[in-house]
């Protein structure tokens, strides 16, 4: 006796796998349904971009880190891999491949993806400080942050340009921490790259604001962002 309509070609098998998935599927919605807003839903209604920094192969461990990693956050960073020295070992010489990897994820999945960072003392190559003169370690710099700017345009929606320049304890009236670009460098610009550049700074209190916090990047940084069309005023969201 048959009960109901018979699809032509399906198979006992594939009858009870589709009942099975589709049983599953009404699971899930309804678990989805108790459960609680994501992070990045409850941040959004209060104007904040919720996210969280990432390593490539937590990406592509494709695990549960990945699952959460897309119900709660609506933007990614990464942790270390974008760094100078991470992706650069000799002069003129630069691996995009793991940056690009977690831009292609951000683009996949419809995620914002910050830039960290174009430049950092901290995480400078060897080869750009034992550069001779001032004329090879400017353009050094400048090649570094335009092809990065320029690879990742309108992927990229904003960029920590240069992490940690404020120090105050080293004394100068500018409040600018001494490093390897001041030493060598000094004051350049960047020009019009069409991004939205942030200086990042965490936990330096600046004289003339008072106050103890990320530094935003509407304060004049002589050093490397003295032209840009759009400054965000917000400190680090991630």
């Amino acid at each position: 006796m048959r009960y109901g309509k018979v699809i032509p070609g399906l198979t006992r098998r594939q009858a009870l796998g589709g009942a099975l998935a589709a049983l599953v599927a009404g699971r899930c919605e309804e678990a989805k349904a108790d459960a609680p807003p994501a992070l990045r839903e409850l941040a959004a209604a209060k104007g904040i971009l919720y996210g969280s920094c990432v390593q490539e192969a937590q990406l592509a461990a494709h695990d549960d880190f990945t699952a959460l990693l897309l119900r709660e956050c609506a933007a990614i960073v990464p942790e270390n891999e974008m760094k100078w020295q991470w992706m650069s070992h000799r002069p003129g010489e630069e691996d995009f491949s793991i940056p690009d990897r977690i831009v292609d994820f951000a683009t996949r999945f419809r995620l914002a993806a910050r830039g960290h960072n174009l430049l950092w003392y901290w995480r400078t190559p060897d080869w750009y400080k034992a550069l001779p003169d001032r004329a090879s370690a400017e353009g050094a710099l400048l090649r570094r942050v335009t092809e990065m700017c320029r690879r990742y345009r309108r992927r990229v929606f904003c960029w920590d340009v240069v992490n940690e320049p404020i120090y105050v304890e080293h004394g100068r009236d500018d409040t600018l921490r001494r490093t390897v670009f001041l030493h060598k460098v000094g004051d350049i610009e960047l020009g019009d790259l069409d991004v939205e550049f942030q200086r990042r700074d965490l936990g330096q209190e600046v004289p003339e604001l008072g106050r103890r916090e990320g530094i935003a990047a509407d304060v004049e940084m002589p050093l490397y962002a003295k032209r840009v069309d759009r400054r965000s005023r917000s400190p680090h969201p991630l």
